[in-house]
């Protein structure tokens, strides 16, 4: 299984669009990538080709990968109806429903759907890019989550975070995220990203090359501020995205005088149009395509005034119809549509919008609140039915094909005259539309926005050399994957992911390693005689050994862990220190015996395991920047000297200790006289090529390991469960 998670540091991080980017270029590179995540809570969803619904951004990040969308990328998908209560999507349909009090303890069938989708995806594409959910720093969900870290542990996926520098804090809330989750779930955390940078990166990177040190996890990337990509979001929190990458939103975005007197400055003004931002506001991505049309100025508002004035109010989608129909009469906004149908103003509703533009509305299914009368500007009846309706369908208007997608449970019956429009009615300046998607249409929106500004009196026109709106997103999904090839440490990523093979620039040329030699024999000098005062029998048997295991061949951390582990079967407390290594990487000793640790604390079985990481890997952290692994040996042998002065371990494994010590980097005297004069009865296991020859001489067990033949020699890379 092949894999890697995007987590962020929280909601709205840019998580949904790491992912997007990431696939894109991988795709680019040949590389069979396929995004998934295990739930999405949101009410923005989309229709498969089957029927099934998904999340509207895990339906991009499948286009920016090259694969078809399928409830298999987004299992379980929770809309949020109330406060307390999600609507339940598992595998496309709908489930049932979640209360609040379910949420941390109430959905291992879920997670059972969940595991078995990711199982799914990895048997059948080579690399699979998770995006989480929220932030693993929810530890009030750690029990029964699947989406975040019990994702990750279930199979073993190197975590990496993403956090959004434009927030505020990103340091804090990358260190908080670190700090706050359980040893065995901070084993997974091997790197961070930053999004959405604006500003000359040397001032930040020293924050960053502390935080690395302080966490051992890697600086991934860098992403900038990127203009103008406003790519789907999972989740309501900035329903008006595009704003934000397209520029400020005026101070008094309505003019006193709506309407102007000049005629030649009509033709210059924008089209205004103005959205209601319903509380349970679902299908926000409906007026995205507007917001990417010329001289079309799209706001997203709770004003009755402001509704009331603009060129176009648009009612979206709705996750419980009738509770966002009392909210708009309790703002006022019933009373701003009124006015715009007496004055002739175009009021567009789609979905559950186009269902509160009816008469009546009767509904036993959503909120069980019966027959509810509508806003009366459309001759409608709607009765919700048990049956959900998801399909792909295509409508027509005047001579335009207008391809879309339905979601509800609401059947519209028209009771009056009407005309017909797409698959729902208009009735003079109101439209009303059952079809999501309608006004990603390019010529169904330009003769759309035609017809709104020819009854609002504006002179607007469609621009006829305007780049289309699927051509825009491609674009952007370009855009943000140029951004991740240039700015993401993309090859570490697949590192990290354990995937092997040439990928273009995935995959660097590694020298290969030559034949062992016989081992040289080892002049102990000085310390060939060293003396030890004679010992009973038992007190041979008993007493702490010094144990080294040197030499160029594999195996020598391999024998020290399976002394470890035998030793945690005995109940000893074991400390296990890595010199050189850094953390980031998800080797199977760490987590396995980090899992020992937790079962020793759940049950009292085995004993306790310290575990620490005192480097960062034999390679540049980051670009242009060494390591300084001198200063890191000290502190970490500052750490296993106090350790051992404290008796706090029966054992204690010095991994690639032998390595720190023939650079130079310690005073191997110093080292060697603190060893033999440790106190209590701590055994020490040694590993590490090129071990002096004091530490051989003062040992009471050497290994000295021979290669004989490796698959290394043939050019192959390590596998996760053989080499780590």
């Amino acid at each position: 299984m092949t894999g890697i998670l995007i987590a962020g540091t929280s909601s709205d991080a840019g998580k949904s669009l790491m992912v997007t980017g990431i696939c894109r270029a991988l795709k680019r590179r040949g590389i069979d990538v396929v995004p998934f995540k295990a739930q999405n809570m949101s009410n923005n969803s989309m229709v498969c080709a089957d029927g099934s619904e998904i999340g509207r951004a895990q339906y991009l990040q499948a286009q920016a990968a090259g694969v078809e969308p399928a409830s298999v990328l987004n299992p379980v998908l929770l809309k949020p109806g109330t406060d307390r209560r999600a609507f339940v999507v598992l595998r496309g349909r709908p489930a049932g429903t979640l209360e609040a009090g379910e949420y941390a303890t109430g959905r291992r069938h879920l997670a059972e759907a969940a595991f078995a989708a990711y199982r799914e995806l990895s048997d059948t594409h080579e690399l699979v890019v998770v995006e989480g959910a929220g932030s693993p720093a929810e530890t009030n969900l750690r029990a029964g989550d699947y989406v975040n870290m019990g994702l990750a542990q279930q199979f073993r996926l190197p975590v990496v975070l993403v956090g959004d520098i434009d927030r505020g804090g990103i340091l804090a809330s990358l260190y908080g995220t670190w700090g706050i989750v359980s040893e065995a779930d901070r084993a997974l955390l091997a790197g961070f990203i930053i999004n959405k940078f604006r500003g000359d990166q040397s001032v930040l990177d020293p924050g960053l090359d502390d935080l690395s040190r302080r966490t051992g996890m890697e600086n991934l990337g860098v992403l900038p501020w990127l203009e103008g990509v406003w790519l789907d979001g999972e989740d309501a929190l900035q329903v008006d995205r595009w704003r934000a990458q397209l520029g400020p939103v005026p101070e008094n975005p309505v003019p006193e005088n709506p309407v102007p007197e000049n005629p030649v400055l009509e033709n210059l003004m924008p089209l205004k149009v103005a959205v209601v931002r319903f509380p349970r506001i679902s299908n926000a991505t409906d007026v995205e395509a507007l917001a990417n049309t010329p001289g079309v100025d799209v706001t997203v508002t709770a004003d009755p005034y402001e509704a009331a004035a603009v060129d176009l109010l648009i009612l979206p989608g709705s996750r419980s119809t009738v509770d966002d129909l009392a909210w708009l009469r309790e703002h006022g906004l019933d009373e701003a549509i009124a006015a715009r149908r007496a004055a002739g103003r175009p009021v567009l509703g789609i979905c559950g919008g186009y269902q509160m533009l009816a008469q009546v509305i009767d509904d036993q299914v959503e909120t069980r609140k019966g027959r509810v009368p509508g806003l009366g500007l459309l001759p409608v009846e709607v009765s919700f039915a048990d049956e959900k309706i998801t399909a792909q369908t295509t409508y027509s208007w005047g001579v335009h094909e207008v391809h879309g997608y339905e979601i509800h449970h609401g059947v519209c019956t028209r009771v009056g005259q009407a005309e017909p429009f797409l698959d729902g009615w208009q009735v003079g300046s109101t439209f009303g539309t059952m079809l999501h998607g309608s006004l990603e249409n390019d010529d169904f929106r330009n003769a759309f926005l035609t017809e709104v500004a020819r009854l609002a009196g504006v002179g607007w026109r469609p621009d006829p050399d305007a780049v289309g709106y699927a051509a825009a997103r491609e674009q952007m999904i370009e855009t943000l994957a140029d951004a991740v090839e240039e700015k993401v440490d993309l090859d570490r990523m697949l590192e990290l992911a354990g995937l092997a093979g040439p990928h273009g620039a995935a995959r660097r040329a590694q020298p290969r390693p030559s034949r062992a030699s016989e081992p040289e024999a080892v002049d102990l000098g000085e310390y060939s005689e060293v003396e030890a005062e004679p010992l009973t029998a038992r007190a041979l048997r008993l007493r702490p050994r010094l144990i080294v295991n040197t030499g160029d061949g594999k195996g020598k951390s391999t024998a020290a862990f399976g002394v470890g582990l035998r030793a945690w079967s005995q109940g000893w407390s074991i400390g296990v220190f890595q010199f050189i290594k850094t953390c980031g990487w998800p080797t199977g000793e760490r987590l396995a015996f980090q899992a020992l640790d937790d079962v020793h604390q759940r049950t009292g079985q085995g004993g306790r395991v310290e575990w620490l990481n005192f480097g960062e890997g034999r390679t540049a952290t980051r670009a242009g920047a060494k390591a300084d692994q001198r200063a890191l040996a000290e502190r970490g042998w500052q750490q296993v000297r106090e350790r051992l002065l404290a008796e706090t371990h029966d054992l204690l494994i010095l991994d690639e200790f032998c390595h720190v010590l023939a650079k130079g980097w310690l005073d191997a005297d110093e080292v060697v006289d603190t060893l033999l004069n440790r106190p209590g009865h701590q055994h020490v296991v040694i590993t590490g090529r090129h071990a002096p020859d004091r530490l051989i001489a003062a040992a009471d067990l050497v290994t000295d390991m021979r290669k004989i033949k490796h698959p290394f020699d043939a050019g192959e890379k390590g596998q996760a469960g053989i080499e780590w």
